[in-house]
């Protein structure tokens, strides 16, 4: 039998990437989920399903996911919490724009270099 993993995320430009990865399923050791129930199901679940080909894939509930859960929680209740994160927020979003912008600057200056000078390209 072989597994699959698919996982997306978007990139510094915002466009989604996707990885796909194919593997024996009895090489698997350990499972984790972000908390639905038709995933980690102990009986009937993906959880259930996976344990039943390969007896070493442990379920674990998704670290990250808890931890969101707990920053998010937080940020509700501690006003220094949720500040810090807008303020973190606000910061991401300002220098991602800026690096936008001079990657356009960038290729704008090659455009203008190359049609310039056409026997430099």
């Amino acid at each position: 039998k072989v597994s699959i993993i698919v996982d997306e995320v978007r990139d510094e430009s915002k466009k989604e990437q996707m990885a796909i990865i194919f593997f024996d399923i009895q090489n698997i050791r350990g499972q984790g989920y972000d908390g639905a129930s038709n995933m980690h199901g102990g009986f009937n679940g993906l959880q259930a399903l996976i344990l039943n080909d390969c007896r070493y894939a442990y379920y674990v509930h998704c670290f990250p996911h808890r931890l969101q859960l707990v920053l998010v929680a937080a940020a509700r209740e501690v006003v220094e919490v949720h500040q810090f994160f807008k303020d973190l927020s606000n910061i991401v979003n300002i220098t991602s724009v800026f690096s936008k912008r001079h990657d356009e600057l960038q290729k704008a200056q090659v455009a203008e270099i190359t049609r310039l000078y056409p026997s430099m390209s």
